[in-house]
């Protein structure tokens, strides 16, 4: 199978890759932050980054 369509074997994992993302890619993160799992982001950063 894969020797006669390398391309529509690719879009399709692509396709089922994305779907999996939608789905249980806001499940995931709202788990991940109920668990505190995460990196805490502060607002202000460097006075070399600042504009």
């Amino acid at each position: 199978m894969l020797e006669r369509a390398p391309m529509s074997f690719a879009l399709t994992l692509a396709a089922v890759s994305f779907l999996l993302a939608v789905i249980w890619g806001r499940p995931l993160i709202n788990e991940l932050k109920r668990r505190r799992i995460g990196k805490q982001i502060r607002i202000e950063g460097p006075n070399t980054h600042q504009v």
